[in-house]
């Protein structure tokens, strides 16, 4: 299973990590809106989809204006989302690894994403280094940029997704059958 993120390049969640989104055109179907988006965003040609669920978000400023209202067509389960000290950086992504802060997300029954950035400007900041534009930013080909994002994913034991399920189920009937004895 493939899973793409992209990074989102305006507010609100601006720099943040999230599935490949979209808006639907007019007269367009949820199926065919995404299908486009992906073309458009990855170049991938879409196979065979389908909506498996729905949710709707809306999100506000702090002063309670409206930014965003929006609907998801897809299969939602949110992640558990944890965060690590950058020193462990090493343990999860690998060796001599750079790091400000290390986020992992956890998918029931599934995987787990790791997320490490490296923000040189934060690091300079956070041990009281000197700073310059040169120390501040991370440079590759030649060319500055201002963080560098390293992304480890972790596919779980399917043996043990089945017995972790198999485990939810069960105690979801004892729960229910307390209820009703109490009844």
């Amino acid at each position: 299973t493939l899973r793409i993120v992209q990074q989102r390049l305006k507010q609100p969640y601006y720099g943040y990590l999230g599935a490949i989104t979209g808006k639907i055109r007019y007269g367009e179907s949820v199926l065919s809106a995404a299908a486009r988006e992906l073309k458009e965003e990855t170049g991938l040609e879409a196979g065979e989809l389908k909506v498996l669920g729905v949710f709707h978000k809306t999100d506000y400023s702090k002063i309670g204006e409206l930014l965003e209202d929006k609907f998801f067509f897809g299969k939602f389960i949110p992640p558990i989302r944890l965060n690590h000290p950058p020193e462990t950086a090493y343990v999860y992504i690998r060796d001599q690894q750079e790091s400000t802060f290390l986020e992992e997300y956890i998918y029931p029954f599934r995987e787990s994403l790791y997320v490490n950035g490296y923000e040189p400007a934060v690091e300079n900041k956070m041990f009281k280094k000197p700073s310059n534009f040169v120390g501040d930013h991370v440079w590759y080909e030649e060319l500055p940029y201002n963080s560098k994002a390293t992304l480890r994913f972790y596919p779980s034991n399917p043996v043990s997704r089945v017995i972790i399920y198999l485990s939810v189920w069960a105690a979801a009937i004892a729960l229910f059958r307390l209820y009703r004895k109490a009844l």
